[in-house]
């Protein structure tokens, strides 16, 4: 079962709890496989995306699950896809980059301009917007994307994330970290690690959402809540005043809006989804 509710339509901004559940359960999943290798002890991280998250599933597709009895349905509507278990040893460099092609799923934006700036790309799949529990990062929207919606490098200078701490220090470039991931993401799935695999060190044959399942079953019953460890750097108009975008998620989310971020209702939009106006 579960205390809190499970919800996606604000997974964009931070609101991640299906994703903690998710990372939680990697995170344990992966200390046992790495307990049965020679791997060095170093820092454990976990990755994991919303995959129901609006886009080009159109306004309806999200996932909202009610506090009560969780269901085989309900954590297959959290984790789609038949992925297992595999932790992958990458450097601080290549954690940055990660977190780099992932930013992607936001559109630049310009203190400067007048009008109103959509805040999400649309046609970038949100399972590709990997977010990495055990580091806090700051995105930078003045920034262009490194990458395309497909991950290829198209601005190679651009440097959206502008702080990634550990422990509360500043990562290292030859820092290295074990991550916790899935199979697909570690094989070079959606162009990450320049489309190569990654240096997987440990992998299982169970599927994350089975891994889920039984993190969940353990428990009997589980209360995640979102933990924001990334924020958009905070933005300002040449003028001074503050800076707004408009950001994009399903009806449904009318009247689950997260108490903490500074969000106004702009009501249904022509495309089907319902507007909100984010202060940066």
């Amino acid at each position: 079962a579960t205390e809190t509710a499970i919800d996606s339509h604000f997974a964009l901004l931070g609101e991640n709890s299906g994703m903690q559940l998710v990372a939680q359960a990697q995170f344990e999943a992966a200390e046992r496989l790495l307990a049965e290798t020679d791997e060095p002890a170093l820092p454990l991280l976990s990755a994991a995306a919303p995959f129901k998250a609006g886009g080009r599933g159109g306004p309806d597709y999200y996932t909202r699950i009610q506090p009560g009895p969780l269901s085989m349905r309900d954590l297959a509507n959290l984790y789609l896809y038949p992925n297992t278990v595999s932790v992958v040893r990458v450097t601080g460099a290549e954690l940055r980059a990660w977190l780099e092609r992932s930013t992607g799923i936001f559109h630049q934006i310009d203190p400067s301009a007048g009008e109103d700036q959509l805040l999400v790309r649309h046609n970038f799949p949100s399972y590709h917007f990997d977010v990495i529990f055990g580091v806090d990062y700051t995105i930078d929207l003045t920034q262009p994307s490194r990458h395309d919606r497909d991950g290829i490098v198209v601005a190679p200078q651009a440097q959206r994330i502008t702080r990634l701490d550990h422990a509360g220090a500043p990562v290292r470039d030859t820092q290295e970290f074990h991550v916790v991931t899935n199979n697909y993401r570690a094989g070079g799935g959606g162009t990450f690690f320049g489309g190569r695999p990654a240096r997987v060190v440990a992998e299982s044959t169970q599927m994350v959402r089975e891994t889920v399942t039984d993190y969940v079953r353990e428990r009997g019953s589980v209360a995640p809540r979102a933990h924001r460890n990334w924020s958009f750097a905070p933005l300002e108009r040449p003028d001074g005043g503050p800076l707004s975008v408009i950001f994009e998620t399903g009806r449904a989310a009318r009247g689950h809006e997260p108490a903490d971020l500074p969000l106004t209702c702009l009501g249904p939009r022509e495309n089907g989804f319902l507007g909100y106006r984010l202060n940066l």
